[in-house]
Order: structure tokens, then sequence, then C-alpha cells
């Protein structure tokens, strides 16, 4: 029995051990499944690992604390309004393309970008893309336009990175290591405008 559950484990793909990892924790006893949520966590964060076990599920850890703290809170202040739920809906897409096995690091900038892009749309009422919504942006949420820009950087990536927004014609360049960037400035361009919306006075 032994034999063969080392079998199992030893000889299965990286993404397959993931699934065993969620499938202990969900048969573990109620009184024990933090216990060896913590245990498995402790086990890839010494191994270098970017996953971590949260409610069940293996998801992106990031490589600092401060990722993981701007993509939930971008997701919470997205999903507080239903005004925003479309672009709730794409960042969370993005974080789970990020989460996914192998991670979708082209598809998870697309997501990312397209989710910033939708909350300024949503905020100015335009329907333009991003690269045109920046100066309207910073008149009426009276942000410096230094930091429009910058969101027009990431835009600007996005557009000209092959394999996110067109067809690639030579190998991929992109990996998680963009992608855990990109989103993490999303989250955190995200929340800066919704507070920044939040705090203007109303028309």
């Amino acid at each position: 029995m032994r034999q063969g559950f080392d079998e199992l484990v030893f000889g299965c793909e990286w993404y397959d051990f993931f699934d065993i990892c969620e499938k202990i924790v969900e048969l573990s006893p109620s009184t024990l499944k933090d216990e060896v949520q913590q245990e498995i966590n402790g086990i890839l964060a010494e191994n270098g690992i970017q996953y971590e076990m949260r409610d069940a599920k293996l998801q992106w850890r990031g490589r600092t604390p401060l990722f993981s703290q701007e993509v939930s809170k971008a997701q919470q202040l997205l999903s507080t309004s239903p005004e925003f739920e479309g672009p709730a809906q794409q960042f969370e897409k993005a974080w789970r393309l990020l989460s996914a096995r192998p991670p979708d690091p082209e598809n998870c900038i697309k997501d990312a970008i397209g989710a910033l892009e939708g909350a300024a749309r949503i905020i100015l009422g335009e329907k333009r893309i991003l690269s045109k919504l920046l100066k309207p942006l910073a008149c009426e949420l009276k942000i410096h336009q230094a930091l429009c820009d910058a969101m027009g950087k990431l835009y600007g990536y996005r557009g000209d990175e092959e394999g996110i927004a067109h067809g690639a014609t030579q190998p991929l360049k992109v990996g998680t290591e963009e992608a855990e960037l990109v989103l993490h400035w999303c989250a955190a361009a995200i929340a800066y405008l919704l507070g920044k919306a939040g705090s203007q006075p109303s028309h």
C-alpha cells in the first residue's frame, strides 16, 4: 500500500500533485483542515513554489506579501458595486489564469489590463480604449498626468508584446514574472481609480 502511494505521488506530474494536495485537505476532518493546509503551505514556501492553499484550493501566492494584499483589495472593491460586475469578472479571470496549472501568463495580462480599462470606462461613462481615456480620467479625478501615463504604459505593453493582444510570430517571451507584475500593477491601479472616483463630489 505504502509503495503504491509513493509511486502515485512521486511519479505524477506537478499539477496532478497539486490535485492530490487539494484532495487531502478536502478529505481531512474539519478540525484538522486548517492544520493540514498550513503544513502544505509550509512545504510549498520552503521549496519556493509560487502557490499557496486557500480555502482548500491552491492559488498563485506571488513573490511578495503585497501582491496578495493588492489583488484581494481590488477584488473586494470591484465586487462591492454591481456596476463594476464586468471588470470584477475579468479581473477574477486574470487571477484564475495566473493560478492555472500550468499558468497562462499571456491571457492573465490581457484580462488584467482589460479589467483596468473596463473600470476606467465605467467611471467616465465612455467606451473608448484606455489610451484615449487617460486625459479625461486625469481631469475628472484630478490625477497627475504622470500617473495616468503610467497606466497608459501598461496598455502599451499589452499591445506591443506578442501573444497577448495580437498573434505571435515568434516564440513567446512572457512568463509568470511579467504576468504577476502586471496583475499587481493593475490591482493597485484599479483600487486607486475606484478610491479617487469615490472621493470625488457628485455632479
